[in-house]
């Protein structure tokens, strides 16, 4: 098999790239490697260096004598470094060995010499359809220079299957590139069908693959007309054949783009006028090479590749748990990847798109792309692994992709991605202007996040607001403006990116909590809640959180406290039990008592769970609903697993927005001796409970020594002072 062909192959061996002008005859700007004949003479684990010589007409790396080894004057050529002797192979020889699926690192002749790859992020980059990297090699030289690069390469004999693909890439980062990270970030970045194959990869490798750059994915292969093409191929006379790349280069890529990519816009007439024949002739001469390269039995079965693909994708599309950039070219028209991309931010955990206009399907070769640029503009450009909690010792790399897990930590989003996200959420965020207090351990009450303590972990215990909109906020401001991951405690209906499949039976007409028919009920909602940390509650996650040094928001009241009855405003329904003071005791946390006012304020009750339940024949229906798909929260926890009460809605209506106001409350320090004595731990749950009830009463009292507490004097502020927040009270 290929695979084992791989796995025996030894060390990462160098992808060559370069500035290459091939002579007489117009070739690519290509990547390629030494045969595995030649690289099998290397001994294991030695790097042995492979870079495309730069050819200038008839010159060879400076020797003038390209025809030394037996290769025609002018033809691009592989150098293999690190022997005694460099030997050369022909490009041709290359693609056409059997010797399957390679991994190469790229070598670029006038890149800068002090670059220290093992103190950059590490980026495995896998191919398009042609398998070669043509397709993304304009971009290699800044990649090189940004990542410790490797690039995947499939010679056009292969003949492995997509699945045989994906286990030779895994294999791949587990015995290579993982060893290799040490603890850096490691990206797939996957083009055209590579990012098909980078997806699939990422949804098996959550421990090994931090973040996915997908280039105008083949996820949307069923949505084109490939399939229709596809058993046309062998019908297609020879003449025709011959002519299909040609023939399709204008649906490929955009030619004026594409002529543009070496050109200087602001060179002499002369100058200018030779740079674009020569990109002319590269660019038909690229054309003539992948006639050459792509034969009908080729085209066929990478459009195989494909279909096998995108079929085994749609079944783990949400098990893809890394941070997801989707890049789509809105003028694809070879695959519709702009409404693919789309698709994929709203179906992928972590995805998030950006589509660049005027850009085709080959958009990495464009002029004016860059792929770095973007990356950063984006905040998805990372040199290390900022997590929500410190590695445990003596463990270089925790796994990361903790999302809706309690096992290990997650990654923080940066800030130009905490930033946007911020700005998806100022509709919610703007007209309630939350504002924030906190009491430092001597007892005083500053604003802002200031008065917590630097020690973790801290378990944060709050009351739950109906409708719980309060919790997004909290989380995200105290990230953005104190650093600090809180990791919620959330009912297991909600901290799921996707929910059973029973889940499709589900139906409380106007109650159900989200579309019935959808399998991605509440999706989008545990999709944020996760990214953010979430987890479903339980006390194994309780404890693997806290034992792991994780800051913990808990809500002892649960969704019977989120989805209050009418006339319940700010009570709270905690249970009797006092066990979350205990465990937090275990593993010597600091409890920060946390009351928020505000939401209850802005709606009114219509019909709540209790209507429902009394309703002739619905009621009965609604009950029977509830025991049968609905999980308990609050099992293995308290102890206590009726404190959810109904899992129903209520039905609510907006009132006049008003502020959200959120005081922590003096820290409560606990030690682990304090574990053991349970009547000093209900004391101490007494104490939390009455120190969130005074922290309400706080709160409503103090509010009405804010000046802009109502919303028309707040809004008319902050419109008149360029988004600047409306001061509130002094504590």
């Amino acid at each position: 098999m290929q695979c084992q062909r791989f796995v025996a192959t030894p060390g990462a061996r160098v992808h060559p790239i370069g500035r290459t002008s091939f002579g007489r005859v117009p070739r690519p700007r290509w990547l390629a490697g030494a045969s595995a004949d030649t690289a099998e003479e290397a001994p294991i684990g030695e790097n042995v260096s492979r870079s495309l010589e730069s050819l200038s007409r008839n010159k060879v790396n400076g020797n003038g004598n390209g025809a030394e080894n037996g290769t025609e004057i002018g033809k691009p050529r592989i150098t293999v470094l690190g022997n005694a002797v460099p030997t050369q192979e022909s490009l041709n020889d290359l693609l056409t060995t059997d010797s399957g699926p390679r991994f190469d690192r790229p070598y670029v002749a006038d890149s800068p010499a002090d670059i220290k790859t093992s103190e950059l992020p590490v980026m495995l980059y896998l191919p398009g359809e042609d398998g070669t990297g043509l397709t993304a090699s304009r971009q290699f030289p800044s990649l090189v220079q940004r990542f410790d690069f490797e690039a995947m390469t499939i010679p056009a004999a292969d003949r492995t299957d997509f699945d045989g693909l994906v286990k030779i890439v895994k294999e791949y980062l587990k015995n290579s590139l993982h060893p290799r990270a040490e603890g850096r970030p490691v990206y797939l970045l996957g083009e055209s069908f590579g990012g098909l194959l980078a997806l699939v990869v990422a949804a098996e490798c959550k421990d090994l693959v931090d973040r996915v750059v997908l280039v105008n994915p083949a996820t949307s292969y069923k949505d084109s007309f490939l399939p229709v093409i596809a058993p046309l191929l062998p019908q297609l006379p020879n003449e025709v054949y011959s002519l299909l790349p040609f023939a399709i280069a204008p649906i490929v890529g955009n030619p004026i783009q594409l002529l543009l990519r070496n050109v200087d816009l602001s060179a002499p007439p002369d100058v200018l006028v030779g740079q674009f024949l020569e990109t002319a002739g590269q660019m038909f001469g690229t054309l003539d090479f992948l006639g050459d390269l792509f034969d009908r039995d080729l085209l066929q079965w990478r459009l195989t590749l494909m279909q096998q693909g995108v079929e085994r994708f749609d079944k783990i599309i949400l098990d893809v748990q890394q941070r997801c950039l989707v890049i789509g070219g809105e003028e694809d028209w070879l695959l519709p990847s702009a409404k693919e991309a789309d698709r994929l931010e709203k179906s992928l955990p972590r995805g998030r798109k950006i589509l660049l206009p005027q850009r085709s399907h080959v958009l990495l070769q464009e002029a004016g792309i860059d792929l770095i640029k973007i990356m950063k503009e984006e905040g998805f450009y990372v040199t290390e692994r900022v997590l929500s909690c410190p590695p445990k010792p003596g463990k270089k790399r925790n796994m990361i992709n903790n999302f809706g897990s309690a096992k290990g930590p997650i990654e923080l989003p940066t800030k130009i991605e905490l930033s946007k996200a911020y700005e998806a959420f100022q509709n919610i965020r703007q007209p309630v202007s939350p504002v924030y207090y906190s009491t430092a351990a001597d007892g005083t009450v500053v604003k802002g996040f200031g008065g917590l303590p630097k020690d973790r972990p801290l378990l944060f215990v709050g009351n739950h607001q109906t409708l719980g909109l309060d919790t997004f906020l909290f989380v995200g401001d105290i990230l953005q403006q104190h650093n600090m991951m809180v990791r919620g405690l959330a009912h297991p209906l909600f901290a799921q990116v996707v929910l059973p499949e029973y889940f499709n039976e589900f139906d409380l007409g106007p109650f159900t909590p989200g579309p019935a028919s959808d399998p991605l009920i509440l999706g989008i909602v545990g999709r944020l809640l996760t990214t953010y940390g979430a987890v479903p509650v339980s006390g194994k996650n309780f404890h693997q959180l806290l034992s792991g040094g994780e800051n913990v928001l808990l809500y002892p009241g649960g969704v019977r406290e989120a989805y209050k009855l009418k006339d319940e405003k700010y009570q709270l329904f905690w249970p009797e039990q006092s066990e979350f003071v205990r465990m937090a005791a275990k593993f010597g946390a600091t409890i920060v008592p946390l009351a928020a006012i505000g939401q209850e304020d802005a709606i009114e009750i219509l019909f709540d769970g209790e209507d429902a339940k009394k309703a002739p024949i619905f009621g009965d229906y609604v009950k029977e609903q509830l025991d049968k798909y609905v999980p308990k929260a609050r099992k293995g926890l308290t102890g206590d697993v009726g404190i959810d009460g109904a899992m129903i809605q209520p039905v609510t209506v907006p009132t006049i927005p008003q502020r959200f106001y959120y005081i922590m409350q003096k820290p409560i320090e606990l030690s682990k001796e304090d574990y053991d004595d349970r009547e000093k731990c209900d004391e101490i749950y007494k104490e939390v409970k009455a120190q969130v009830e005074g922290g309400i009463e706080y709160l409503q009292k103090k509010r009405e020594e804010d000046p802009y507490k109502d919303f028309f004097a707040r809004s008319l502020y902050e419109a008149t002072q360029a988004g600047k927040q409306a001061p509130s009270f002094k504590p």
